[in-house]
């Protein structure tokens, strides 16, 4: 039983996942080892690390303080994940549709260029009265430097 460390959720890894555990037990039941409570504990703590972290920390908070975690329960709950993470990734608009995933989104900046504000948001140079910064003044870079030292220290 050699499953690989999940690094970031995925329906794909998760299921990968599954199937693996799924075929291990077979493969311990045709040998003929029966699970119990002792066998189920060693086995999730064989797969708890193999998971991400989001998909672990969901799995542990959905037990109870005084549950022994049971081996179906993480089972189900690997089901669970994975259906729910093939359902946000599926494109509502598409349905039956075989691209129906997301594309990766394009982040939108909300930062804006101060230019493309209208002047009366801009903030105005206390110095001429202009729409830009103290240092882009050109009344200020004109000033000799203990002119402009003094104008930095009134304001």
């Amino acid at each position: 039983m050699n499953f690989e460390k999940i690094q970031y959720a995925s329906a794909k890894d998760l299921r990968c996942l599954l199937d693996n555990i799924r075929k291990s037990l077979r493969a311990l039941k045709v040998l003929e080892y029966e699970r119990n409570k002792l066998s189920d504990i060693i086995l999730l703590n064989i797969l708890l690390p193999q998971l991400d972290k989001e998909s672990r920390k969901l799995f542990e908070s959905s037990l109870e303080m005084s549950d022994v975690p049971k081996l179906d329960n993480f089972l189900n709950f690997l089901e669970k994940r994975n259906l729910v993470i093939e359902s946000i990734r599926r494109d509502p608009g598409v349905k039956g549709s075989k691209n129906a995933t997301l594309q990766p989104r394009r982040y939108q900046s909300f930062l804006t260029n101060p230019k493309s504000l209208p002047q009366e948001a801009r903030k105005k140079c206390y110095l001429c009265g202009g729409y830009h910064k103290l240092l882009k003044c050109d009344t200020f870079l004109q000033q000799a430097v203990r002119d402009r030292y003094s104008v930095l220290r009134s304001h």
